[in-house]
């Protein structure tokens, strides 16, 4: 998982300012329409690389504990039913 808007080409400056206008273009939203989105603008673009680290691995290791506990509960043979029933499938066209 990549950090959300990552460009190496900008400086510290130029990431600061498409940082500024993400929250600002947020925060101008109609709060009647868009509450959340406006309440949150600040959280949303709030620039922490070490959380988008932590949360990519959580994430994919939550993903792969809940394939083995559904493979698990089904004797351990669901993913491989699975897989083969994509195997076996006609290509969609």
């Amino acid at each position: 998982m990549s950090e959300p808007g990552f460009d190496p080409g900008l400086t510290d400056a130029e990431w600061a300012e498409k940082i500024r206008r993400g929250r600002a273009q947020l925060a101008v939203l109609p709060p009647d329409r868009y509450p959340c989105l406006v309440a949150g603008a600040t959280a949303m673009t709030a620039y922490d690389p070490e959380f988008h680290y932590r949360f990519g691995i959580d994430l994919f290791i939550a993903g792969v504990e809940a394939v083995a506990g559904a493979d698990a509960g089904a004797g351990g043979v669901c993913l491989v039913r699975m897989r083969r029933s994509w195997w076996s499938s006609p290509p969609v066209r």
